[in-house]
Parts: structure tokens; C-alpha cells; sequence
């Protein structure tokens, strides 16, 4: 007991690799002060983990049949388990967990869940219908009006998934949720008291070359001000919103540049909507690396994040924090938990308070700082990853009392 209490082998296993979304980067930092603590951390994920031991194991996610997948990655894990001597496995995600367990209790391990969306109440996650319409949980009449008639039937068979992992979730050593709005989702289905661990930052991490501001701002061809949206082009994130909302304004300031930096479904439509409407200081990037991005952030003087779901708790206003930028963001979700209205940012609830606030800081320049500076003091309160790796460790410890 007493080596497991000064050390501990973990095995994170994240399906999808770095690069994808705010999910891995997350796990990636809570790992990183895992291992400053003295702990051995392994991945086993369809990428690799920069930094760590990673197992790769093969990409099944369109493997129709659920428990064919889960067969297959149980018994990889138990291989890495005994290979590694690992004493504690760590689900990131729902796509993970049934087999996590499994391997678990195969090899006789304790076992940890972690979840950072609505997977375990919708099939998309989200819980949001495409009519953009809150829900508090699928059911097979609404998955029959939303997919009717080209992918009911799929969905149907994936809400089954679903529903039938509930009892195996519940099993668990220890569940950790990553934001109160996916707390209370997931307390309320599953009847059980979750931990709460919210997504850590690093704030000493830098990227290690020397940002020339004024030279990125010539390459992109940016204005005096950058506002920065770092996140999907997804309906549910809102950037086909925020452009609409912010299309009046941008055109009366022409030293203001909106850039998108990511890709997905609407970057098709927002193009042409740039186009027709001649914004020529809306620039969309597409996909950035993590080192690109950070240099945006810089660049930057203000972040925003326009999601129209409850988003549990987005890496891009998190990493505002980091970068000691002011945000505007919808008043959803996990977003009320970073941003504290008018402190180190502003929270949006109609359409119409979009050019209103980022008029205010266009013009303010010391509030720009201000807000700034006050968001470093959140970041290090509720954030740090420092204090959020020594909670994780002390309740991983608590699992072998």
C-alpha cells in the first residue's frame, strides 16, 4: 500500500489523439502534473501523446457492432495493464469506458471515469436537436424525428449502446466530471455523486520561439485589433451566429480583424458569407496546430466563444486566461464559470450585446489589460494545474483506503 500511495503507474486512455480537441489537450495537462508529482503515466490512444509512453491501438470508431470494439479494446488494455503493472486505469471519455472497465476488472485494478460532454444523455453529445433545441435527454421518438428516414435505425442501435452502459458507468471507482453543467447532467441519469476536476491550464507553458507580433500581423494581413475565435466551425459552437451578429459592426471598423482559426462543417458557408458581404477583415484560417494557435493567441487582443449549446468547459476561453487576453462569450454552460461578467470579460445573452461589448473593449485599451490580468487571477484560483493534479492524486490515493 505504501508504494502505491508514493507512486502510482496510470494508463490514460483517450481514443482520440492530440490534435483533435480541447478533450485531449486537457487530459494531456492533467497528465503532465501528474508525472511532475512522480507518478508513471502511460496512453493508450489512436495517436501519440507527446511526451509520454503511448500504445496505439487501431482506429475502430465506424465498427458497427459496439461490443465487437469494446471485446477487442478490453483485452488490448489488460495486455498493457500487466505489461506496465498499472494500478489505476483512466477513462478520458464515454467512447472508452465500457472497455476501460472491463479491463479493470479483469485484471483487478481500480478504475476511473472521466467525461467532458453529454455522451452518456445523447447520442451527438450535445443534447441539442438540429433545430438548434434544448433537450435534457435522448429519447427513441426524438431520434426517429430528427434521423427519420436515412439513419434512425443507427441511432436507435446507439442509443441502446448508451443506455445499457449506464449500469457499467456506475460502476466505477470514481467518475470525474469536468464542469458543473455535465455534473448535473450526469448525477441527475445516474443517480450518483460525481467529482468535480475542472480542466487545467498551464500557466507556465509558453511556446518556446519568440512571437514578432507585428510581423504575424503582416502575414495575416490583421488589423490594429485581432479578435481571435480558436474553436470548430460547428453549428453548435456558433460561428455562423457570431459572423452574422458581428457582420454591421466589422463593416463600419475596418481596423478590427476577425479571424477563425479552425475548420468543420460551416466553413463552406461562412466563405461564401464573407464573400457576399465584403468582410474583408473576416479571415478564416482553417486548421491550426496547437503551436499555431498559440501564436494567435498573442497576436490577439480579444477572445471569443459563441457556442449555442451548454458547452462543459472550452479550452478556448481557458487558454484566454493563459494568455492573459478579455473574452466575450455566450452566458452558457461552462462558460459561466470562467468568465465573471465585466471582471475579465463580458457574457452575451441576445444577439444585439455582441457589437455593443466588443465595441467597448475595441475602445478601452486598459480594460482590454485589466480584464486581462484578472483572468490570470481566475486562471490561478480555479485552474492551475499545479492544484488541480494534487486533487486528482489525492483522490486517486483515497481509492486504496
Amino acid at each position: 500500500m505504501s508504494r502505491i500511495q508514493v507512486k502510482m503507474n496510470i494508463l490514460v486512455v483517450s481514443y482520440f489523439p492530440l490534435g483533435f480537441g480541447g478533450a485531449e489537450v486537457s487530459m494531456k495537462i492533467l497528465a503532465s502534473g501528474l508525472k511532475k508529482l512522480g507518478h508513471n503515466i502511460v496512453f493508450a490512444s489512436t495517436g501519440e501523446y507527446e511526451g509520454f509512453k503511448t500504445y496505439k491501438f487501431r482506429r475502430i470508431r465506424k465498427v458497427p457492432l459496439f461490443f465487437l470494439r469494446d471485446f477487442y479494446l478490453k483485452n488490448f488494455l489488460s495486455d498493457v495493464i500487466k505489461k506496465e503493472n498499472i494500478n489505476i486505469i483512466h477513462s478520458n471519455g464515454f467512447y472508452t469506458a465500457t472497455a476501460s472497465y472491463k479491463a479493470a476488472k479483469k485484471t483487478g485494478i481500480k478504475c476511473v471515469a472521466h467525461f467532458r460532454d453529454y455522451a452518456i444523455a445523447c447520442v451527438n453529445s450535445t443534447c441539442l436537436t438540429r433545430d438548434f433545441k434544448e433537450h435534457d435527454i435522448d429519447n427513441y421518438h426524438l431520434l426517429f424525428r430528427e434521423y427519420f428516414p436515412l439513419r434512425w435505425v443507427w441511432e436507435f442501435y446507439k442509443w441502446n449502446y448508451i443506455k445499457r452502459s449506464w449500469k457499467i458507468i456506475k460502476k466505477f471507482d470514481l467518475i470525474v466530471v469536468n464542469s458543473n453543467p455535465v455534473k448535473k447532467k450526469l448525477d441527475g441519469i445516474l443517480r450518483i455523486n460525481s467529482l468535480y476536476v475542472p480542466n487545467p491550464v498551464d500557466a507556465e507553458e509558453e511556446i518556446k520561439e519568440d512571437i514578432n507580433v507585428e510581423k504575424i500581423k503582416r502575414e495575416y494581413n490583421l488589423g490594429r485589433i485581432v479578435v481571435l475565435y480558436a474553436t470548430t466551425l460547428q453549428f453548435h459552437k456558433g460561428s455562423m451566429h457570431l459572423l452574422r451578429a458581428l457582420k454591421d459592426y466589422l463593416k463600419k471598423h475596418n481596423d478590427v480583424t476577425l479571424l477563425f482559426a479552425g475548420e468543420g462543417e460551416l466553413y463552406t458557408r461562412m466563405k461564401s458569407f464573407v464573400e457576399e458581404n465584403k468582410l474583408h477583415n473576416v479571415k478564416l484560417l482553417g486548421f491550426k496546430s496547437n503551436v499555431e494557435t498559440a501564436r494567435l493567441y498573442k497576436v490577439s487582443d480579444i477572445v471569443v466563444s459563441s457556442s449555442l449549446w451548454q458547452e462543459p468547459l472550452p479550452r478556448v476561453l481557458l487558454d484566454a486566461l493563459k494568455y492573459r487576453r478579455p473574452c466575450i462569450a455566450t452566458a452558457v454552460g461552462g462558460n459561466v464559470d470562467i468568465i465573471d461578467h465585466n471582471f475579465n470579460g463580458f457574457l452575451v445573452n441576445k444577439e444585439s450585446d455582441w457589437p455593443k461589448y466588443l465595441d467597448i473593449l475595441v475602445r478601452d485599451k486598459k480594460l482590454r489589460e485589466k480584464f486581462g490580468n484578472n483572468g490570470m487571477t481566475i486562471l490561478k484560483k480555479r485552474f492551475d494545474v499545479n492544484v488541480i493534479s494534487k486533487n486528482m492524486e489525492k483522490n486517486y490515493k483515497k481509492l486504496f483506503n
